[in-house]
This record gives C-alpha cells, sequence and structure tokens, in this order.
C-alpha cells in the first residue's frame, strides 16, 4: 500500500515506510469540550486571561523538557497553584480551586476524526507501522478507547517522556519503537508549530493536516483528510 499527500496542489506518492500522528486535532477531536482554566478562575471573580494562564499551564512549555511520569502530575499540580496564587485566590481556597480546575479539566471528552477508521485499518493491513505522539497531560489509553481507537496502539505523550513537541526527543522515542529509519517515517498532525515544526527538527518528513487553500501552492505535504493518507486524490 502507497502512502499519498498533496504537494504543490498535485497529489503525490510520499516514499514513507512508517506513519506518526498527532492526536488531539489529527486523530481525535473535542466531543464534550470543558472551560479553559482561565475562564473557570474569572467565572470564580479571580481575573485571567489566556495569556496568563499560558504562563503556567503545559502548553506554555512546548518544545521543552518537562518532569515526567510519577513527577509530571505534581510538577502539573504545581504550575496550576502558582497560576492561582497570580490571580489572587486566597490560601484558604487555594486546595479547592486547584482540584476543582483538575476535575473540569479531565471532563472533556473526545471522538474520532472522519476516516481514522479507514485510514488506522489500511496501514495495519499493509504491514505499515504507526505510532501517535502527542502532548499530552494524561494517560491517553482511555483517550484513546473513546475515539474507537485500538488502546494498546504504539502511543508516546509528553507526560511520559518528560519532551513536549516540537522537542525533537520525544519524535526519537517513536522512531526507536518503529524500527523505521526516520528519513522513512511520515509525521502527520494539525498544528505547524508542534507537528510540523517538531517533525522537521526530528528529520521525519512533515505532513500538515490541513484545508487551508492559502497552503495548496507550497512545497510542504499536507492533507485535507486522514482519507487521503492511503487513497490516492
Amino acid at each position: 500500500m502507497a502512502i499519498y499527500a498533496s504537494r504543490a496542489g498535485q497529489s503525490v506518492r510520499i516514499p514513507a515506510e512508517g506513519v506518526i500522528f498527532d492526536f488531539y486535532g489529527t486523530l481525535a477531536i473535542i466531543d464534550n469540550d470543558a472551560p479553559d482554566m482561565y475562564e473557570t478562575l474569572s467565572a470564580l471573580g479571580y481575573p485571567c486571561t489566556r495569556e496568563v494562564e499560558q504562563l503556567y499551564n503545559s502548553e506554555g512549555y512546548n518544545g521543552l523538557r518537562t518532569p515526567k511520569g510519577a513527577r509530571y502530575a505534581t510538577w502539573r499540580r504545581e504550575q496550576i497553584i502558582a497560576l492561582c496564587c497570580y490571580v489572587g485566590v486566597p490560601k484558604a481556597r487555594r486546595n479547592g480551586v486547584v482540584e476543582l480546575l483538575l476535575d473540569i479539566d479531565r471532563s472533556w471528552t473526545v471522538h474520532a476524526n472522519e476516516w481514522v477508521k479507514t485510514c488506522l485499518s489500511g496501514l495495519r493491513d499493509a504491514d505499515i507501522p504507526f505510532a501517535i505522539v502527542s502532548n499530552w497531560d494524561y494517560d491517553l489509553e482511555p483517550y484513546l478507547m473513546q475515539a474507537g481507537i485500538d488502546p494498546y496502539t504504539l502511543s508516546i505523550t509528553s507526560a511520559r517522556v518528560g519532551y513536549r513537541k516540537p522537542h525533537p526527543a520525544i519524535y526519537k522515542r517513536a522512531v526507536k519503537s518503529l524500527g523505521v529509519s526516520r528519513e522513512r517515517i511520515v509525521s502527520v498532525g494539525d498544528s505547524w508549530s508542534c507537528d510540523v515544526l517538531g517533525s522537521v527538527r526530528a528529520g521525519l518528513i512533515p505532513c500538515w493536516l490541513t484545508s487551508d487553500p492559502r497552503i495548496a501552492g507550497t512545497t510542504v505535504y499536507t492533507l485535507p483528510s486522514l482519507r487521503f493518507l492511503v487513497t490516492a486524490q
């Protein structure tokens, strides 16, 4: 089976023997959304903005190294405590507010993006190995199940390895596990700043999942839909 994408507006075959996928925005999308932390804090009477939250949440550390494994949850909680301090949550209320923020953050759910089942089934049938690489704060397996994806799919998350995309080290873990040369792995993601940039830094073949017509004439590999990864347009 061949792997396809668009390049300069034309469907082309990618010389790849393995695939790395981003998770959120690529394989899965929000099903039941939840308020961001800055929204909850503001609703509680502690004015906060997205930019202020960004100083303390994990996305503010994209591209960097963080604690990993069991230490990651502790580190993240300390970051949220620092956010609450910054916006003026009294010490007596702080632990309760932090628990509320974490509970809300864990309450959202996902469902599979269109053509995920067709795409992954096609890769399995053709014995093309694939993995998921994601900036993710929790165990990914429950979210894979929500999206109807085999929870035993090879998955590398930032919380487990201590690197956040676009840091190339998180991709290198997946490359080693796939057993395919990095130059023969296509990396598919919807974020230019994390997925495309991270793939380039790791020496992979970047493929941007986007239907933005402004990039149709560029030489970057793109996909308007996951369907076209395993089917020529």
